[in-house]
C-alpha cells in the first residue's frame, strides 16, 4: 500500500511540476495499468488542485538571494589568491544572522576558471534571452 501511494504521489508531483494536462496524465496512467476508471477518478482532483500544486513546488524551489561584491584583494604569498568580500540584501542562510557578508577565498587558478565559466553562462544567456 505505502508503495502504491509512493508511486502515485510521484506520478503526481511530477505532472504538476512539469504542467502536464489531465488527459495526457489520464493516458499515461492507463499505459501503465491503472484502468481508465481509476485514472479518471484521479485527474479530476489534479486537474482542480493543479495550480496549488504548482504554487506550493515553486515555493519549495531553491532561491538565492542575488550577491554583490563589496571588496577584493589579491593576497600575495606562496601562491596568489583573491579574497572576495560578498554582500547580499538578504540573509544566505538559515541562521537568521544579520550579518549578511559573505568571504570567498579562490587560488589565482580557480579565480580564472570561475571567471571563464561566468563569461560562457553569460553568453549562453544573451544567446537566449
Amino acid at each position: 500500500m505505502k508503495a502504491c501511494i509512493a508511486v502515485l504521489h510521484s506520478f503526481i508531483a511530477n505532472a504538476a511540476k512539469f504542467d502536464i494536462d489531465d488527459s495526457t496524465m489520464s493516458k499515461e496512467l492507463q499505459q501503465l495499468g491503472l484502468p481508465k476508471e481509476h485514472s479518471d477518478a484521479l485527474c479530476t482532483p489534479y486537474l482542480d488542485n493543479k495550480d496549488a500544486l504548482q504554487a506550493k513546488f515553486l515555493d519549495q524551489t531553491l532561491k538565492i538571494p542575488a550577491l554583490q561584491i563589496g571588496a577584493w584583494q589579491v593576497q600575495q604569498g606562496e601562491t596568489k589568491s583573491v579574497v572576495m568580500r560578498l554582500t547580499s540584501a538578504k540573509s544566505v542562510d538559515q541562521t537568521g544572522d544579520k550579518n549578511n557578508d559573505l568571504q570567498l577565498c579562490l587560488t589565482a587558478e580557480k579565480f580564472h576558471l570561475l571567471l571563464r565559466e561566468l563569461k560562457t553562462a553569460r553568453s549562453l544567456l544573451d544567446e537566449i534571452s
